[in-house]
């Protein structure tokens, strides 16, 4: 019996490893698929290309409350970090990333302030990045809002002109501001 618990703990975390590197749009689509099926219907979950385990609706569906949960605290926290670019993404997964500056206002709304923002410039037709800046600007002012201890700020635009004017704007308020 002990040896059947550690088989199904072990597919378990499988499971959660498999949810945790879904998108959010990913995991909307499957919550939607399942509320097709019963609370005790078993659930064909496929991993790792040529894995497959058998799993109730109602455990499913906690181990996807679980990774939401664990990723809205993990957006919460101290280490919230904001990546604005129309054409590339973040090296790493552990940022929000934004395509316009209205998608980076409203992440920052429903997260919070982010302790890091990386900015390319140029974000598509007449968008920019500065359209967020001052939008943010305004934002912390209005709210009483302050920039965390450890905020920073880096630009990887190829834009010189606009490379300047983030960096001007943003060490104007941060200066104004500490």
């Amino acid at each position: 019996m002990y040896l059947i618990d550690c088989k199904v703990i072990k597919k378990m975390n499988e499971i959660k490893k498999v949810l945790r590197n879904t998108q959010k749009h990913v995991i909307k689509n499957l919550m939607d698929y399942l509320s097709d099926y019963n609370e005790n219907d078993l659930i064909s979950f496929d991993y790792d290309d040529n894995k497959n385990v058998k799993i109730p609706k109602s455990k499913l569906i906690e181990l996807i409350n679980e990774r939401n949960d664990n990723e809205a605290k993990f957006y919460k926290g101290d280490m919230l970090k904001l990546f604005i670019d129309d054409e590339r993404g973040p090296v790493t997964r552990d940022w929000l990333v934004a395509k316009s500056s209205d998608e980076a206002i409203k992440l920052v709304k429903k997260y919070g302030i982010p302790i890091v923002l990386q900015f390319d410039h140029d974000l598509g037709g007449d968008d920019t990045s500065m359209v967020f800046i001052n939008w943010l600007i305004d934002y912390m002012l209005d709210n009483d809002l302050t920039f965390h201890k450890n905020f920073r700020f880096d630009i990887h635009s190829q834009n010189p002109v606009g490379v300047l004017n983030i960096k001007s704007k943003m060490d104007s308020f941060i200066k104004a501001t500490s």
